[in-house]
This record gives C-alpha cells, sequence and structure tokens, in this order.
C-alpha cells in the first residue's frame, strides 16, 4: 500500500525543499526488509519555479515467502525447515512470521507478529509464542536437554531517527534434563535447584542505528546494549548485559570495510552466583571466532567439553567485496578477515592472553534455500586444547 512508504517520508509534500530529509527518506525506505531498492528524482513543477516534485520509485522484494527447505551445518548436521514469512502482510507493512525448524541439536516452533506502526508515531508492539528443545550435546557443548515454552509482547519506541529504545516481557516454563555424559556441575545444579523452573522474563535495550540497509550495508554504523534479565518471582534470578557493535565504511565504491564486537557479561541474583548453565555465552565457530571448532573455546567441564562461561567478548575486521567472477550480483560478498575472542567463567578471570585469534577469507550467498556462509580461516595462537576447523560452513536456515 501507498501507506507504507508514505509514512517512512521524512521529506513531506507542501514543505519546505531539505536535501537531508530526501535522502533520510530514501534511507528509512530502503532499509524495510522488502525493498531492493529505491531512487527519489525531483523534476520542476511547471509555472512554478520554487518548487519541485519529488518522484520516488521503489523496487520490491519478495515480500511473502513460503519455504519448505533443508540445509546443512556442520555443528548440526542437516536442518530441515518449514516457514511462511510475510514481511509485509496484506500490504499492510506489518510481518508474520511462521517457523518449523528440526536438526539434531534443535526442535523449534515459534510465531511472531509485528506491527511497525502499533502507533501513528512509529512504536512498534510484537508477540512471539515458542516452544524449543535443544539437546546440547549435539552443540558440543555440556551434555543435558532443555525443554521450554513461553510468550512475549515486544516493543519498540524511537527516539530519533536513529536511535530506539526496546523493552519485552513475558513467561516460560522449562524443563532440563540430564544427557548420558553430563557433567558435574550439571549434576549439582540440578540436584540443588531441581530441573523445572517458572521463568518471569523481561529485557530492555537501546539502538542506534546509522546504516544506509540491513542487508549489506556499505556505510553506518549500529550499536545495541541490552540486559535480558530474570526477574523476581522466577525460579532462578540472574541477569546478561549485551552489547553488539558494528561499523561499515566505503574504502572505494565495491570495497567495504567493516568491524564488530560483542562483549558480554552475566551473573546470579538471589542464591544464584553464577549463570546457570543453559544460559551461558560462548565463543568459537563461522558466527565468532572463525577456524576454531562451533562454541569450542573456554572453560572446560569435567567431561572435556566446553561449559560456556559468564563472559565473552569478540571482534572482527573485514574488508568485504563482489566476487571478481560475478560483480554485478546483489546477493553474494566475499571477504578476508581477522577475528579474535574467547569466553571466560566470568570477568575476573578475564586474561587478555588468553584471547584466541584467526585470519582468512569469506562468503555469503543469498541463496533461495537462506544463506550459505563460507569461511576459510587459520588460528593464529592456537594452544593445547584447542579445537581447529580451517574450512567452515552452513546453508539454509540458521538455529
Amino acid at each position: 500500500k501507498d501507506e507504507v512508504y508514505r509514512r517512512e517520508m521524512r521529506q513531506l509534500e507542501s514543505s519546505w525543499y531539505s536535501r537531508e530529509q530526501v535522502e533520510r527518506s530514501k534511507v528509512r525506505i530502503q532499509r524495510l526488509p522488502y525493498v531492493e531498492s529505491v531512487a527519489i528524482n525531483q523534476s520542476p513543477v511547471a509555472g512554478r519555479p520554487d518548487q519541485v516534485d519529488l518522484d520516488v520509485t521503489v523496487t520490491e522484494r519478495l515480500s511473502n515467502e513460503f519455504s519448505v527447505g533443508a540445509g546443512y551445518s556442520q555443528n548440526q548436521g542437516i536442518l530441515f525447515n518449514v516457514s511462511l514469512k510475510q514481511e509485509n502482510f496484506m500490504g499492510s507493512g506489518k510481518r508474520l512470521f511462521v517457523n518449523a525448524a528440526r536438526s539434531a541439536a534443535v526442535n523449534d516452533l515459534r510465531v511472531t507478529y509485528t506491527n511497525p506502526y502499533y502507533t501513528a508515531d512509529g512504536i512498534s508492539r510484537g508477540f512471539t509464542a515458542y516452544y524449543r528443545e535443544t539437546k546440547a550435546k549435539e552443540n558440543l557443548v555440556s551434555d543435558y536437554i532443555s525443554d521450554r515454552v513461553g510468550g512475549d509482547v515486544h516493543y519498540t519506541i524511537p527516539l530519533s531517527e536513529t536511535d530506539s529504545f526496546r523493552f519485552s516481557v513475558g513467561g516460560e516454563q522449562r524443563t532440563v534434563t540430564q544427557g548420558d555424559e553430563s557433567p558435574d556441575h550439571i549434576t549439582q545444579f540440578l540436584d540443588k535447584h531441581g530441573n523445572e523452573y517458572t521463568q518471569i522474563l523481561g529485557s530492555v535495550g537501546y539502538v542506534r542505528d546509522t546504516r544506509d540497509r540491513t542487508i549489506f550495508p556499505t556505510k553506518g554504523q549500529k550499536h545495541s546494549v541490552k540486559l535480558d534479565s530474570a526477574l523476581p518471582g522466577s525460579d532462578l534470578e540472574y541477569n546478561k548485559l549485551t552489547y553488539n557493535g558494528s561499523f561499515y565504511l566505503p574504502v572505494t565504491n565495491d570495497i567495504i570495510f567493516s568491524a564488530k564486537g560483542r562483549v558480554g557479561v552475566g551473573k546470579g541474583s538471589g542464591d544464584l552466583e553464577n549463570l546457570p548453565f543453559f544460559d551461558r555465552y560462548y565463543a568459537g565457530g563461522i558466527r565468532s571466532v572463525r577456524g576454531f571448532k562451533q562454541n569450542s573455546l573456554g572453560p572446560k567441564d569435567t567431561e572435556g567439553k566446553s561449559q560456556g562461561g559468564d563472559f565473552v567478548t569478540s571482534a572482527s575486521a573485514e574488508l568485504i567485496f563482489p566476487a571478481p567472477f560475478m560483480s554485478d550480483a546483489k546477493s553474494f560478498r566475499m571477504s578476508t578477515f581477522v577475528d579474535a575472542g574467547n569466553v571466560f567463567a566470568d570477568q575476573d578471570d578475564f586474561d587478555a592472553e588468553e584471547i584466541r585469534y584467526s585470519a582468512g577469507v569469506g562468503a555469503i550467498w543469498l541463496s533461495p534455500l537462506g544463506p550459505f556462509t563460507l569461511s576459510y580461516a587459520k588460528p593464529l595462537n592456537k594452544k593445547d586444547g584447542d579445537e581447529d576447523q580451517v574450512i567452515q560452513f552452513s546453508l539454509g536456515t540458521t538455529f
């Protein structure tokens, strides 16, 4: 609908012309997930030398998608997925997402509905309901099985053109059972706290986003700070504070420099000193420190598996460029990168000498089955006990 695009315009009709507002309008429309490209051209009004018309041309992506597919991850094996995604539901700009996914590690059913203009001034409201079963052993971490069902309501309040405040509140019922190879720290935790938890979950966050687009951005920054809490009244009370940042700078018309960083810290509350074992941070893998096996970094349990930690830090620097053999492809990018990071038992255990580094090349293709990500990376300071994985890839649904 025309209204969906008009509400993103910051250059208003019958108002003073502003180049800045025209450019901002273009960026806002371009960042809609169902827009491929947008052009705004001006032309003089006949007989009105002090007036111009703006012609807005929008090329849309496929906004309604039903897919039945499969993919493959080195970490989780074959992935099956059935989903219905409508980014522009009935032409209203509302978003509906229904997803059912299955792999060796995860069974997931999720429904999300979001109205990005719940109020006329741009406050969004959404609802999520989900069921998720996780077999942690298949993720190469400490062995346990987690079943959880829950839901939440979430809001985003715009503070400016680039800044927003977000919060959510919801509830969850979780049941955890031991696996055949559960280590001592899980057995001790379940003996002390039981294996069924009713949780009241809340989050607050701040986001600043100046990127020119959400898919393959070429300039701008995104910074987010989020506090996730299991609130008083929950069977287990704890807090996680996480920062994620990314920066994009065009070097040439085709080459983009990108830098990303992440810092997370968690702590228990009440009778919990640390995060529960099923909600810890992990590091290593294609979405963290490439060249090291998925979730393999950091403290190990009594079975020799990664048990995660309460403090994580990671960073990467990349040069992103189109493939030399297909420079006109809008859905394919390559990169050369350096990664760094690790996870620690808590912030007091942080040791800069334990940061792991890697370097390599990568590629991402937005295929019909979902994103295909490939990396070839070499650890630069592998130590005893580290598990490397030089070639890493993932195809299809991400869990």
